[in-house]
């Protein structure tokens, strides 16, 4: 249970709880939010494949960029790529919950 838990997999909100009566169970506090009523492990809350892949796939490309970053760090030449290392690195820190 030493593990920060992730936002909520329902509605995204990372404020969430934990009962006195379970303490093993997590519950988001968001109105409405399938989170609240059905609760899950911790292990469970913070279990997301899809979530974990793309995380995967954006450090991949955040490492290729490192690999041939001298083809667009030029005031005359911009290829894009830095621009999509840029939405990368935001949608990262998004997905870790640093943003």
């Amino acid at each position: 249970m030493s593990e920060k838990l992730r936002a909520c997999p329902f509605c995204g909100k990372s404020s969430t709880f934990k009962s006195d009566r379970h303490p093993d169970l997590v519950f988001c506090k968001g109105d409405r939010c399938p989170g609240s009523v059905t609760p899950c492990t911790e292990r469970q809350w913070n279990t997301r494949p899809i979530e974990d892949e793309l995380i995967a796939a954006l450090e991949g490309v955040m490492a290729l960029h490192l690999v041939s970053q001298s083809c667009c760090h030029s005031e005359e030449f911009d290829c894009g790529i830095c621009d999509a290392k840029d939405k990368a690195r935001k949608a990262l820190a998004k997905a870790r919950g640093e943003s």
